[in-house]
């Protein structure tokens, strides 16, 4: 059962004396809202203590400055929020259990749904709508001096056509309000638990996942001719032109297995078609020689004992669903965040706890 939630108005975190020429120009900022929100919807892992803490509070600072920062956590982080975050338009703390939920994974994502629900309340008291909306992780490792308000009024902005997401994979987020608001509904909707599919626009997929800088993958298999299902690649490259079969590979797992040998798991997690695939490139091989073969786009959510949700290919699926176009994060700034999967290495320092994932 969900605690009780509280809402919070934030004193400003500043205590400096401003000039009278600064006082007259903070004073005309604040009469108009950012353009911007920034949400923050998880446990707040920061370093322990000490130097590196206040290096990467001040870097936290200073990304989302000029932006209304929304916080969703729980309780025992009320500290952080008082005391070393700044921006903070409106914070909601998470006083009980959560609602129960199929995966470990999920967390966040109920945490980003509250969170949006926040910032829209705040919208209809204030009279105002932001244009721009990011997500962000408070353990990402910061290497760039940029703000995200910067980003998006020089970079994001000024682009032509509709705006699509900027993904670094589910770590860093940033979209108009219509896709967020989608992406913030992913709690909600239950055809990602337990997802194992075969995609039937081979391109957009894959090509979405190493645009969102995300670690996971889809699987090309090449079926015999006889085995090849009633969904499979059209060579469609811009959208899923077909619907997606939800457990197709568990129509396919007898052809798999008979073509590649049994699984491990019988669950198909993306280790078992990472081998399929290796072995699928050998009988690609075997075509050229006179074997004809067909290809599937083939994923999986159920990637260890236990999980049945994978939050990058869940969010990379939703966008690409729905039609909305998915950008690297690192291509409208390529020095803000380190490389890799941009997580900071002291991450791992807090040990003990419940943590969002």
């Amino acid at each position: 059962m969900r605690g009780a939630l509280s809402l919070m108005s934030l004193p400003p975190m500043s205590t400096s004396v401003l000039l009278p020429a600064e006082a007259v120009a903070a004073t005309a900022r604040a009469a108009v809202p950012p353009l911007v929100a920034t949400l923050i919807a998880m446990d707040l892992r920061l370093p322990v203590a000490g130097e590196a803490r206040e290096r990467q509070v001040g870097l936290l600072n200073h990304l989302v400055d000029g932006t209304d920062v929304f916080v969703q956590t729980d309780r025992e982080f009320e500290p952080i929020v008082e005391r070393e975050l700044r921006h903070v338009a409106a914070v909601e703390y998470a006083d009980g259990d959560p609602p129960p939920m199929s995966d470990p994974e999920r967390r966040q994502w109920w945490r980003l749904q509250q969170v949006w629900a926040l910032l829209r309340r705040h919208e209809q008291e204030i009279d105002h709508r932001y244009e721009f909306v990011f997500k962000l992780r408070t353990d990402l490792d910061i290497t760039g001096a940029a703000r995200l308000a910067d980003i998006y009024t020089q970079s994001i902005r000024p682009s032509p056509g509709p705006a699509g997401a900027y993904l670094l994979a589910d770590r860093l987020v940033g979209a108009a309000p219509s896709v967020m608001e989608r992406v913030a509904g992913l709690f909600g909707d239950p055809f990602y638990d337990g997802l194992r599919g075969v995609c039937g626009g081979c391109g957009a997929l894959p090509g979405a996942l190493r645009s969102a800088d995300s670690g996971a993958r889809v699987f090309e298999l090449a079926l015999g001719e006889g085995d090849v299902p009633s969904l499979g690649c059209e060579g469609a490259h811009d959208a899923l032109e077909r619907p997606l079969e939800r457990d197709a590979l568990g129509a396919l797992q007898t052809h798999l297995t008979r073509q590649y040998g049994r699984p491990v798991h019988p669950q198909l997690p993306p280790s078992d078609l990472a081998t399929y695939e290796r072995r699928s490139a050998h009988r690609r091989q075997e075509g050229r020689a006179g074997g004809r073969f067909h290809a599937v786009c083939a994923f999986s959510n159920t990637f260890r004992p236990g999980h049945n949700f994978s939050s990058e290919v869940s969010l990379v699926l939703q966008l690409v669903r729905a039609g909305v176009r998915v950008e690297p994060f690192r291509s409208i700034d390529t020095q803000l965040i380190g490389d890799g999967f941009g997580l900071a290495t002291w991450r791992h320092e807090r040990v003990g706890q419940t943590e969002d994932l």
